[in-house]
């Protein structure tokens, strides 16, 4: 005859094993905090500002978000008079405030590749960044 303790714990166990291996890696960029908000507002509107004329302004659409899995890497949206401004911006150290643009959207949808040459392609990946493969004859157009 078993022991019910032991029927018990193993039966905790596995629920409580099959819960760890059932999770799956989200891509869970985070919002930033105020500081760090207000620093990539200001780096996206200054990469932006050139294309303002004729009373035509950058407009800032307020979504931010910096990437769980490198904090370096932060993606903002800014729509130009002349081209989305919309892109990954970066910083050189995990905690600095001085951000710049490295990639943007542009006038239209851009192969993975030009996202991946200046950013890791889990970086890409995380913030949901849609593109076409390279050699791609269809040009069908899916997440990165």
């Amino acid at each position: 005859m078993t022991n019910p303790r032991s029927i018990v714990a193993t039966f905790a166990f596995t629920i409580v094993a099959l819960f760890l291996f059932s999770t799956v890696h989200a891509d869970a960029s985070r919002a930033p905090t105020k500081r760090e908000h207000k620093a990539i507002k200001m780096a996206a509107l200054k990469y932006c500002a050139p294309q303002e004329f004729n009373g035509y302004k950058c407009i800032w659409k307020g979504h931010v978000r910096i990437s769980t899995r490198n904090s370096h890497y932060a993606y903002a949206r800014v729509s130009g008079p002349q081209y989305d401004s919309s892109g990954i911006l970066r910083r050189k150290h995990k905690y600095s405030r001085r951000w710049k643009m490295v990639r943007v959207v542009g006038g239209g949808i851009q192969p993975c590749s030009y996202w991946y040459a200046k950013a890791p392609r889990g970086v890409v990946h995380e913030f949901k960044i849609r593109g076409f493969t390279n050699g791609d004859q269809t040009f069908t157009y899916h997440r990165c």
